[in-house]
């Protein structure tokens, strides 16, 4: 039993962690090292809020037809987690730093790529969680222990990359 109880603490763990480092960094990354033009970061941030508004619902919604290879949620999160993965480190790469349009176009695809592979993951582990705990409610109880303890964990990822970094004292200076 300990075994799959470990298993969901460190899937959450690592998409909490992803999704932590992911929302701490990428508006200071982007207006302070890829020098996005402040009209292209609202327009991604306004993009943004309405994509990630409807994008639960239609991923939910498309893992839920009959026959469809979605509906399988090993195969979401096994297809899919080396695309959120690239998403993620797509993000990270400048394409240009001299606050072009280039870098706005830059942000609104990184945005739209990582939330649309961290939610479609998200809400496949969601119910394979909910799936594989059901009937069993001790279990579901130990599970959801070990899922927050690991979200609680993943807050830490940016007390060590602020630390490895050295961003706040680069700021300081």
């Amino acid at each position: 039993m300990r075994k799959p109880l470990l298993s969901i603490g460190l899937s959450q763990f690592g998409l909490s962690v992803l999704q932590t480092l992911f929302m701490f960094y990428y508006v200071k990354v982007y207006i302070n090292q890829f020098h996005v033009n402040t009209a292209w970061f609202n327009i991604a941030q306004t993009l943004f809020m309405f994509w990630n508004t409807i994008n639960d619902p239609i991923f939910g919604y498309l893992q839920e037809i009959r026959g469809s290879w979605l509906k399988n949620r090993l195969l979401v999160i096994k297809w899919l987690s080396p695309l959120l993965v690239a998403s993620f480190v797509f993000m990270w790469i400048p394409w240009d730093t001299s606050g072009s349009d280039w870098e706005g176009i830059h942000l609104i695809l990184s945005l739209f790529l990582y939330d649309a592979f961290f939610s479609a993951i998200g809400v496949a582990w969601g119910a394979l969680f909910a799936d594989t705990t059901r009937n069993q409610p001790a279990v579901r109880v130990k599970a959801l222990k070990y899922s927050q303890i690991a979200i609680l964990l993943s807050v830490f990822s940016i007390a060590v990359t602020e630390k490895l970094s050295l961003s706040l004292q680069r700021k300081l200076d």
